[in-house]
């Protein structure tokens, strides 16, 4: 399968939600938005809840991810206010 198949599956389940409820979406609307098959869609979901977890885990990764950036980022900014005090 190649590589970005997968990518533009999430890719066109995102957009197609920004235009319809998720009860409203089907893998069908889904193939159809992205350009591949059926076969590649099931290649790499089971079905429709099982590519939502998959979005909603990699989102809530980058989140926690930024999140830890931006403490980071707060403690470098106090330490250095500290110094030009």
């Amino acid at each position: 399968m190649p590589p970005f198949a997968k990518r533009e599956i999430k890719n066109s389940f995102i957009k197609l939600l920004t235009e319809r409820p998720i009860s409203q979406i089907t893998v069908k609307d889904i193939v159809e938005d992205c350009g591949v098959n059926r076969n590649s869609f099931y290649y790499h979901f089971q079905d429709i809840p099982s590519l939502l977890e998959e979005i909603i885990v990699e989102m809530t990764a980058k989140v926690i991810e930024n999140c830890r950036r931006n403490l980071h980022l707060r403690k470098k900014l106090r330490r250095l206010w500290k110094r030009l005090i």
